[in-house]
C-alpha cells in the first residue's frame, strides 16, 4: 500500500556495468516509485543502469564518479542535491558514496544511506569509519556477514546497520 508521505530519493551509482548491485538499485527504484515516491538516479550515462532507468522514465542525471574527480564530483553533487532537495540520498559504490554523502551532509539531508553490496572486507581506518558512522546515518547491507563485519570493525550501534 502506498504511503501518504511522498519522498524524493536520490540514488547514486558509480559503476557503468550491469550486475547484481545495479539490478538491486533498479528494482528498488521501481518498487519505491510504485509506492508513490519520486526517484532520481545520478550515474554515468555510459552505464546500463543509467540507460535502463532512462528507458523506465526515471529522472536521470549524468555524473562520472571517479577518484581523480572526487572534489569535482562533490561540488556537482552539492549542486544536484541543493537543486533537487531530496528527503533521502542513497549511495552504493565507494566513489559515489564519498561524493554523495559529503554533499548530502553539507546540504543537511536528514536521511543519508550507505549501501554495502559486497562482502569484500572493509579496511578499518578513520576515513571508512567517518563514511560509515558520520556521513551516513544508516547502512544497508546485502548480507548479515557484511552487517556483522561493519558492526564489529567500527563498534557501531546495531540499529545503524541493517541487512
Amino acid at each position: 500500500m502506498p504511503s501518504d508521505k511522498k519522498l524524493r530519493i536520490i540514488h547514486t551509482e558509480a559503476s557503468p556495468h550491469w550486475g547484481g548491485q545495479e539490478i538491486r538499485i533498479f528494482e528498488e527504484m521501481k518498487w519505491f516509485r510504485e509506492q508513490g515516491h519520486e526517484m532520481i538516479l545520478v550515474a554515468p550515462d555510459n552505464g546500463t543502469l543509467y540507460q535502463r532507468c532512462k528507458d523506465e522514465d526515471f529522472e536521470v542525471i549524468s555524473l562520472y564518479f571517479t577518484k581523480p574527480r572526487t572534489l569535482l564530483n562533490i561540488l556537482r553533487m552539492i549542486w544536484v542535491i541543493w537543486r533537487k532537495k531530496p528527503n533521502v540520498v542513497a549511495t552504493h559504490s565507494s566513489t559515489d558514496s564519498w561524493a554523495g554523502l559529503i554533499a548530502a551532509s553539507l546540504n543537511n539531508v536528514r536521511k543519508r544511506v550507505r549501501y554495502r553490496h559486497v562482502s569484500t572486507p572493509i579496511k578499518k581506518n578513520r576515513l571508512n569509519k567517518f563514511q560509515y558512522l558520520i556521513l551516513s546515518n544508516l547502512t544497508i547491507t546485502t548480507g548479515n556477514c557484511i552487517r556483522t563485519d561493519i558492526i564489529n570493525k567500527f563498534k557501531t550501534d546495531h540499529g545503524k546497520v541493517i541487512s
